[in-house]
């Protein structure tokens, strides 16, 4: 018997509140509306040497879900460091004053890119704290998570919270 290619099941995406929840592959297609097909897309054109492309959610139709992609800026790797006394790290800085550093940082867009590319019940405490939260700190899981995906190095997450504690 010849080697027939092995065919793959068609994924769907289940969405609740405008968000998917999860994918499974399905013979038949779900009669649930809640189900789209998934429409696997391309990342967009990018420059490997100075950009990085991550999912940064779902397009959601009536019918389907595909991925939705976001081109992230890399890091100068020829930027001087900025060097100061570990003692001037705040822990804690008003979430407010954290904004107006990423975004006088210039990456506000693509850390809102990032949170918007979450699911499930994490994509919802982190969206609650990014809209109602009083302040954000230094340590927190998310920071240690975020900063390696927007490509910050310890030192550069470091100067944000610095520049936050100064606009206080």
């Amino acid at each position: 018997m010849p080697d027939e290619p092995l065919t793959q099941d068609p994924t769907y995406a289940f969405v609740a509140n405008g968000d998917v929840l999860y994918t499974r592959q399905f013979t038949t297609p779900p009669t649930d509306p809640a189900y789209r097909l998934v429409v696997e897309s391309d990342p967009p054109a990018s420059d490997p040497v100075t950009q990085d492309v991550v999912q940064s959610g779902w397009v959601i139709t009536d019918a389907t879900a595909t991925h939705a992609w976001t081109v992230l800026q890399k890091p100068d790797p020829n930027a001087t460091p900025v060097l100061s006394h570990p003692n001037d790290l705040p822990s804690v800085v008003n979430l407010c004053d954290f904004r107006a550093a990423i975004e006088l940082a210039g990456i506000l867009p693509q850390v809102e890119a990032l949170i918007s590319g979450l699911t499930g019940q994490t994509k919802i405490i982190v969206e609650t704290r990014w809209v109602y939260g009083n302040y954000i700190e230094r340590h927190h899981p998310l920071i240690q998570a975020l900063g390696p995906q927007l490509g910050l190095t310890t030192a550069q997450i470091d100067d944000i919270f610095r520049t936050a504690a100064k606009l206080a």
